[in-house]
């Protein structure tokens, strides 16, 4: 504890404004910030200067915060200077009698953009995916009777309907499907480029000094590249909800005594489900029964062989060793069973994954490029601005008649055009992968897979489709191609396909071996 209030008071020494997540008192009451944590049925941290008890997500959203507080601080910084400078260069164009109020305009415009700008960037701070805490309980530890007691769940009835309406509501929010991006949120997002500020800059000054086909010029190619640029990423949305509506997980789980199908997004905890060969596991499960059941883990682990699953409770650290859990978006390989729901949403082993990918990622590419291009041509053009105006006041020039000179050097200076090509080459990229059955979520993302150097593969160094498909057949004497065998390798597939259990007509096989020996008869 003392060690803690010391390590802050040194930072402050240093000249750091310290914020601390934590639950001591005396170190909370230290800080410049003070955000307390305490766990249930202990006493507050009274010292802090915000409360969140156990709820870390309200604690990650707190720590966010810091970082968009001060980028919009940044910003609006530099929209007051702008809009000062644009309405100083008003002021000056304007007649007399207008020159305050034109003045005064440009400020309060400047104000109004830079508060619009810090709601934007608080509702983005609120839409981002949020990673849930890993939880600390051992499902994979406990025997089956204790996981039911934990959850008040029955095996034989499930949960009632009023039960499960009730954790439904206490669920969290999947993150793994499209949010339905609307028109006017995607072309606000499509604006944000390093080069928007720029031409919004120099189209407002050329408008002052009276240059209004120049300023029209610069925000309609600036709109209309973002226009387009929004409504392709709309489509894009609409399309991929539709895809993910089609392509919803079901579940065929006990309510009430009575099982019926639902979707994955419909269950909760402590819902009994059962699973037969085929099926896509719809959430994170523990094992209650399990006859012959096998699983493919590939898509989480990485594992391209079956892993048999059992109920007995296991002792593992890995999520590969946990022989009595089944995690969502694995594929039941084999057998059948019967589990009970211990996570679903952003809460599964999946979910959190997916979270985690969805935050924001480092600015690379063209975006990188862009904002290096802006910091160096912005001093390029003020200091064009700079030299037509001093050259105009030594040839004794007054300084208004040289404003709409030095300005339209300055917008000339600053290719305005560029923003829209490169969104035009990524929408026109976009498109192709359309017709070619993949669809692009953001055309920037394009840049990145064109210059992907690495790729990387799992620890086998391979990349399959995780199927198993008959290709040769072999009597003790040499293999023979599936599609070339002569009749002695005949009767070894005949054999075979002999020694494979009946299929019902309404369910695969159960083993994919057998799946492949009966492809390969065929």
């Amino acid at each position: 504890g003392r060690r803690l209030v010391a390590s802050v008071r040194a930072l402050q020494a240093d000249g750091a404004i310290v914020m601390l997540l934590s639950g001591n008192r005396r170190a909370l009451g230290a800080s410049d910030c003070g955000v307390g944590i305490h766990h249930e049925g202990e006493p507050p941290a009274w010292g802090a200067h915000l409360l969140v008890g156990a709820d870390l997500e309200s604690a990650g959203i707190i720590v966010d915060a810091v970082g968009v507080a001060a980028q919009v601080d940044r910003e609006s910084a530099l929209l007051s200077a702008s809009g000062s400078g644009i309405g100083a260069v008003a002021a000056l164009k304007a007649p007399r009698a207008q020159a305050t109020a034109r003045g005064a305009a440009a400020g309060t415009t400047a104000g109004a953009i830079a508060f619009g700008l810090g709601n934007w960037r608080a509702r983005q701070l609120l839409s981002r995916p949020l990673v849930p805490p890993v939880t600390t309980t051992p499902w994979h530890l406990m025997p089956v009777p204790r996981v039911l007691e934990r959850l008040s769940a029955d095996p034989d009835q499930g949960l009632t309907p009023e039960q499960a309406a009730t954790r439904a509501g206490k669920a969290p929010t999947r993150t793994g499907e499209p949010t339905g991006t609307s028109l006017p949120a995607a072309f606000i997002e499509e604006l944000a480029n390093p080069l928007t500020p720029v031409l919004a800059a120099g189209a407002a000054l050329a408008a002052a000094v009276g240059s209004r086909t120049d300023a029209a010029l610069v925000a309609a190619i600036t709109a209309t590249s973002a226009l387009v640029g929004g409504f392709q990423r709309v489509r894009t949305e609409r399309a991929l909800a539709e895809l993910f509506a089609r392509s919803a997980v079901g579940a065929r789980v006990r309510r009430g005594g009575t099982e019926r199908l639902v979707t994955a997004g419909d269950l909760v905890l402590g819902d009994i489900i059962t699973l037969r060969p085929e099926d896509v596991v719809p959430a994170d499960c523990r094992v209650v029964e399990a006859d012959g059941l096998e699983v493919d883990e590939s898509s989480l682990t990485g594992e391209s062989l079956p892993v048999a699953k059992n109920p007995a409770p296991v002792v593992a650290a890995h999520i590969t060793q946990r022989r009595s859990m089944l995690y969502e978006g694995t594929t039941v390989s084999a057998g059948r069973a019967q589990a009970i729901v211990v996570a679903t949403g952003p809460s599964t082993e999946v979910g959190r994954s997916l979270a985690t990918a969805r935050r924001a990622a480092p600015v690379t590419g063209v975006e990188a490029r862009l904002t290096a291009l802006t910091r160096s041509s912005v001093p390029i053009a003020i200091g064009s601005a700079a030299a037509v105006s001093g050259a105009g006041l030594l040839h004794g020039l007054p300084l208004t008649e040289n404003l709409a000179s030095a300005v339209n050097l300055a917008v000339a200076s600053v290719p305005e055009g560029l923003p829209f090509l490169v969104n035009a080459a990524q929408l026109a990229a976009a498109r192709r992968l359309a017709d070619l059955g993949a669809l692009v979520r953001n055309p920037r993302t394009i840049e990145a897979l064109g210059r992907a150097d690495v790729l990387c593969f799992d620890k086998t160094g391979t990349l399959t489709e995780g199927t198993l498909q008959l290709a040769a057949v072999s009597d003790g004497g040499g293999p023979q191609p599936a599609d070339r065998l002569d009749t002695p390798r005949k009767d070894v597939l005949a054999a075979a396909l002999r020694a494979t259990p009946p299929a019902r007509q309404a369910e695969p096989m159960a083993h994919q071996t057998d799946r492949a020996v009966m492809a390969g008869a065929r």
